[in-house]
């Protein structure tokens, strides 16, 4: 982290390949989960005015064992977040089914 004169600037680390967590019964990107790997060596600069969401990073786990996988990452945005996405994703399924007329209340 370094404060500027344009504000405070975070060193972070970027990656190759950023794919969903998982596909069913939805795309995790849509609650911005994700499997992350090919970690960069070089350290970008990111503003702290341009993040988005709080998240936490965990060592991903090879799929056969339990045996972790440590060039491979999961990244899970905080729980507040988590309920907000949930919530919305939840009510727009309820506004679908009430507008097609799959859900009679």
């Amino acid at each position: 982290m370094l404060k500027t004169k344009a504000g405070i600037v975070l060193m972070c680390a970027t990656f190759v390949s950023v794919q969903d967590a998982f596909v069913y019964p939805l795309p995790s990107s849509r609650l911005n989960i994700y499997l992350i790997s090919g970690m960069c060596t070089a350290m970008s600069p990111v503003s702290l005015a341009d993040v988005t969401h709080k998240c936490v990073c965990w060592h991903s786990f090879d799929q056969n064992s339990l045996v972790v996988d440590d060039k491979t990452f999961c990244v899970l945005p905080l729980l507040h977040y988590i309920w907000f996405s949930l919530v919305s994703w939840l009510l727009l399924v309820l506004i679908i089914l009430r507008v097609t007329g799959s859900l009679i209340i």
